[in-house]
């Protein structure tokens, strides 16, 4: 058998040491309110090219930057995906002209 074919037992105690490393490694991210885990900006910097080219139907790309968007706002219309401070700086620079525009349905947004 390979490596990660082969059944290991954890104890809650090694299980509880391992999850502590990975968020202190940034892998993860603890969500003490809701008692759970979720991917930290480690995995999304480091495994991008991975989770896309495994996951890539069911992951976004930021529209404006060509990233991973794992959390993110959407157009309303079109449904495009953006991270928030992308988003933001698309607002910001396009204050002059007055109105904001989404870059793939040219639907109007909301300055907010």
């Amino acid at each position: 058998k390979q490596w990660y074919q082969r059944r290991v037992r954890v104890s809650y105690g090694q299980a509880k040491d391992l999850l502590r490393g990975w968020v202190s490694e940034r892998w993860l991210l603890e969500d003490r309110q809701n008692n759970s885990f979720q991917l930290g900006p480690r995995v999304i910097i480091e495994l991008s090219q991975y989770i896309h080219s495994i996951y890539g139907d069911h992951v976004s790309t930021c529209l404006l930057c060509k990233t991973l968007c794992v959390y993110g706002t959407r157009c309303d219309s079109c449904d495009s995906k953006f991270h928030g401070h992308c988003r933001q700086r698309l607002v910001k620079s396009s204050s002059s002209l007055g109105s904001v525009k989404c870059p793939q349905c040219k639907s109007l947004w909301e300055k907010q």
